[in-house]
C-alpha cells in the first residue's frame, strides 16, 4: 500500500470520525452520562492522533537534503508523478564519483546516471547510457 493510499484512507476515516464525534458531542450533552463523555474524549483523541499523522506523513522536506551528484543523476525529493528519464556519455559514466550519503530522510542520487526518488514514482524511470 503506497503512502498516498494510506494518507487518502487515514483522510477518510478522519471525517467520519468527524461526524461521529459530533453525534456524540449532541449526545452527552442531552443525556450528560459519564458513558458519553467517556465515549466523546475517546473520539476527540482518536481524531487528532488521526490529524497527527496525516500532518507527519504528507511533510516530504521537512529539512531533509536532496542531492544529484554526477552526470545525469536525477534525485527527486517527494513523489514523482510522470516519467523520468536521463541521458550519459559513456566518458562520463565511467569517472568515479564519491559521494557521501544523505543524512537521514535524505534522498541522494549518487554517481552518473542515478536515480533516487524520496516518494512514490508513479512512471517509468530510464537511464540511458550513450557511445
Amino acid at each position: 500500500m503506497t503512502a498516498v493510499v494510506r494518507r487518502s484512507i487515514a483522510a477518510a476515516a478522519a471525517v467520519v470520525i468527524a461526524a461521529v464525534t459530533g453525534l456524540a458531542t449532541n449526545l452527552a450533552t442531552d443525556s450528560s452520562g459519564w458513558g458519553w463523555w467517556t465515549g466523546l474524549a475517546v473520539l476527540v483523541l482518536l481524531g487528532a492522533g488521526l490529524q497527527v499523522y496525516l500532518t507527519w506523513s504528507s511533510s516530504d522536506a521537512g529539512g531533509s537534503t536532496v542531492t544529484a551528484a554526477g552526470p545525469g543523476s536525477i534525485a527527486v525529493g517527494g513523489s514523482a508523478r510522470g516519467g523520468l528519464r536521463t541521458k550519459v556519455a559513456a566518458g562520463a559514466a565511467s569517472a568515479a564519483h564519491a559521494v557521501a550519503p544523505a543524512p537521514q530522510g535524505g534522498v541522494t542520487a549518487a554517481g552518473p546516471g542515478a536515480v533516487a526518488v524520496g516518494g512514490d514514482a508513479d512512471g517509468p524511470i530510464d537511464t540511458e547510457i550513450t557511445a
